[in-house]
Parts: C-alpha cells; sequence; structure tokens
C-alpha cells in the first residue's frame, strides 16, 4: 500500500459516496494490490479519516472476507499498542458488501520520499530507526486472538510501508502502514507457505516460502537501513525477477558501506549491526528486534549528546558574536557621530570633486573612512552606481564596512 497522503488523480465513482451512513469518501490516496485508500470525513463525530477498502479487482470471498476483518482487528491491536504502528478505530462492510475499515488520517512523507531526496544525517537515522524498531518489537511479541498471544511478522517492511509524519511534541513521528499482508503465527496451523513481500526487501526464507518468524523481518529492515544510510541497496539482481532477486538474497555477498558510497563516515558498530541482518542464515542475524534497539540506543544517545553540545556552542557563540557585533557598531556610531559634530574638512585637500580614505582617530580608537566631496544636490539624491561609472571608480562601489563622510 501507498503513503496514505499521496494524492492521486483519478476518476473514481466512490468519490462523493457516503460509507456506513458516516464516512463521506473525498479523495483516493492511495491503492495496491489488497485495496484502496480514501480521505474521509467523519459525518458523525467530525475529523478526517483514512478509509481501506478491499480490492474490487479480487474475487471477494468468505474467505477472503473473513482475511480483511483479521487483518483490521490486528491492525486495530497493534495501532492500540504502539504510537508508532497506523492506527485503526473501525470495521464494516459497504453496501456493496465491500469489506472496509477505519484508520487515522497521516499526513507526511514516505520513508522512500526522504531516501530519494537527500541522504539522511546519522542522528535523523538512528531516531527514525529506533522508531521503527519500536513498531516492529510490539508487533513480533504479539496481540491476544482467541485467548491466545499471537506474535505478528510484517512480511513488506520497506521505505514506502514507513510515514515520517511530525507531532507538535514528539517531533518526527514514525508509523509503520500496510500490516494487510501480515500472517497470524498460531501454533496450531502456524505459516503460510506462498511468497507474500516486495523481491528487493525479501529475505531468503520468505522467498523460499518457509515459515516466518521475526528475523524475515529483521533482514527486510536491515535491507532499509542500508538504504538509509548510504543511499544505495546493499544486494543488484541481474533481472528485476523473482529468479533474479532469488539469487541476490542467497547468494549474492552485500556490498559495504565504503563501496556503496566511499565518503560515508559511519560508527563501525553501525556497519556491524546492518551487515549482521543481512546475514543469509537466520541464526548468524540478531535474534530480536531488542538486540537491535540495545546496538542502537547508546549509538543515538552518543551522538544526539554530541549534536546538542554543539548546538549549545553554536547559540553561545552567536550570542557572543551579537554581542561583539553591537558593541563594534555602537563604538562606530559613536565615532559617526563625533564625525559629524566635530571633523573638518582637512586642510591639505583640495574644496573639490574628489574621494579619498582616511583613518579617523578618536584617542586608542581609529575608524577606516572614505571622504567625498559632492555637490549638495548630488548628496541629498547620491546613486552610487552612477557616480562609481562616472568618476569614482572603486572608491563609492562598495560603502560598507567603511562609513562615507559626504561634502
Amino acid at each position: 500500500m501507498t503513503s496514505l497522503t499521496a494524492r492521486m488523480t483519478t476518476d473514481d465513482p466512490n468519490i462523493g459516496r457516503i460509507v456506513a451512513n458516516r464516512f463521506h469518501l473525498v479523495e483516493l490516496i492511495g491503492k495496491g494490490a489488497m485495496g484502496r485508500v480514501y480521505r474521509a470525513e467523519d459525518s458523525l463525530l467530525g475529523g478526517t479519516l483514512a478509509v481501506k477498502f478491499l480490492s474490487q479487482s479480487l474475487t471477494v470471498t468468505p474467505r477472503m472476507r473473513e482475511r480483511f476483518k483479521v487483518e483490521a482487528r490486528t491492525c486495530a491491536q497493534l495501532g492500540q499498542k504502539s504510537m508508532h504502528i497506523v492506527r485503526v478505530t473501525d470495521y464494516g462492510v459497504g453496501d456493496d458488501d465491500i469489506p472496509f475499515y477505519v484508520m487515522e488520517y497521516l499526513q507526511g512523507e514516505s520513508l522512500s520520499e526522504v531516501i530519494s531526496a537527500q541522504s539522511i544525517p546519522l542522528p535523523r537515522f538512528l531516531s527514525l530507526a529506533r522508531q521503527i524498531c519500536l513498531g516492529l518489537q510490539c508487533a513480533h511479541r504479539g496481540i491476544m486472538v482467541d485467548g491466545q498471544l499471537c506474535p505478528i511478522i510484517h512480511r513488506d517492511i520497506k521505505p514506502s510501508n514507513i510515514l515520517i509524519t511530525h507531532d507538535n511534541s514528539f517531533g518526527e513521528l514514525v508509523k509503520i502502514l500496510d500490516f494487510g499482508i501480515a500472517k497470524l503465527l498460531q501454533e496450531d496451523n502456524g505459516q503460510t507457505n506462498s511468497f507474500m513481500g516486495t523481491l528487493a526487501y525479501s529475505s531468503p526464507q520468505q522467498m523460499e516460502g518457509q515459515d516466518l518468524d521475526p528475523r524475515s523481518d529483521i533482514y527486510s529492515l536491515g535491507v532499509m537501513m542500508f538504504e538509509m544510510l548510504t543511499g544505495k541497496m546493499p544486494l543488484q539482481a541481474e533481472t528485476h525477477t523473482f529468479g533474479g532477486w532469488y539469487r541476490a538474497h542467497h547468494f549474492q555477498v552485500p556490498r559495504s558501506f565504503d563501496a556503496a558510497n566511499p565518503g560515508l563516515k559511519l560508527p563501525k558498530s553501525l556497519e556491524t549491526l546492518v551487515m549482521a541482518c543481512l546475514e543469509k542464515k537466520v541464526e548468524n542475524r540478531p535474534q530480536s528486534v531488542g538486540e537491535i534497539l540495545n546496538a542502537l540506543v547508546p549509538l543515538e544517545e552518543r551522538y544526539t549528546a554530541s549534536r546538542q553540545i554543539g548546538t549549545r556552542i553554536g547559540e553561545a557563540l552567536a550570542r557572543r558574536n551579537l554581542h561583539e557585533e553591537q558593541h563594534r557598531t555602537n563604538q562606530t556610531l559613536s565615532l559617526l557621530e563625533e564625525i559629524h559634530q566635530v571633523a573638518t574638512w582637512p586642510k591639505d585637500k583640495p574644496i573639490a570633486q574628489i574621494v579619498f580614505p582616511m583613518a579617523y582617530t578618536r584617542g586608542n580608537e581609529t575608524l577606516p573612512t572614505i571622504w567625498v566631496m559632492l555637490s549638495q544636490e548630488e548628496v541629498t539624491n547620491l546613486q552610487v552606481n552612477r557616480l562609481y561609472n562616472r568618476i569614482y571608480r572603486n572608491f563609492l562601489c562598495a560603502p560598507s564596512p567603511h562609513p562615507m563622510v559626504l561634502w
């Protein structure tokens, strides 16, 4: 599913429709293989929401409706447990017999947009990565389903499923989108044997259709973190096909940070962490998102502290420079006022249209000045460029920072 704020031009007949006598569909803002998302107004409680419908291109069977209902319930529980997962608030079936669920309307930009626009500074990366991990950790720890704790695997972690919003009190806030293809890992019937995900970010085990656990999401997270830090992908398939990516994920050695971005200077421990997430074998990766957080949090604390110290130093220097600049300005104004009141035209200079530099001294203070003899009319209607072009060459082209004394 694309970002919930991506605007789309369409002649969609659903625009203007009122769903469940409550949700007024205003705009199509996202669509994917599993469904379509609309910006909607809540006529009952007020406010803007997002409404997701099961794709009409799919054959809607009772099993599909039940799967969608489970998806809605999963997202609702996860959103209540973690501020880093999109929050679901309602569920229903439309007049056309298409299931839908209602979720918070998010304004921001996807991580894919951020990556394509600019490199991500290390302190910002650490903050975003920590929040993504917190959301994943919540899902992996599981939700209660029929009295059983069931861990949730996202199965499609990638930049376009990460939305970065702004919260007035929190600052940048990360939301993980589209748990729509996540599966409940029931102990009795377990995981799916079919491939679901995005080729470039899928783990080797996911491409094999194996039973998945949180370490599959950790592999996808490793691909995404590498891309966030370097702007490049760690692996490159020969062809953008299932077979091409299967070979890349199974046999290709991920490139190093230096190979991807030679000028990048990052802590070696961070590269080691990302490369561990990209291990082909699940037993060689971090075994939980908690392990990743244990490595990220100290780095964030260190670099956030360094940035705060740098900010404080910069603010102190700015205040000092402002004070010094104000002091110099006051001195200059004082000298200028004295020049205006007591200075006289030098006796060794002719009374004519001339320009000359002169150091004006008062006690231990000296002020560089430029003295100019002009007619009263030219003084009153001074046009620097015209005077410069006519006779004064470089004397009048830059009167700052040297004050100009006009006669």
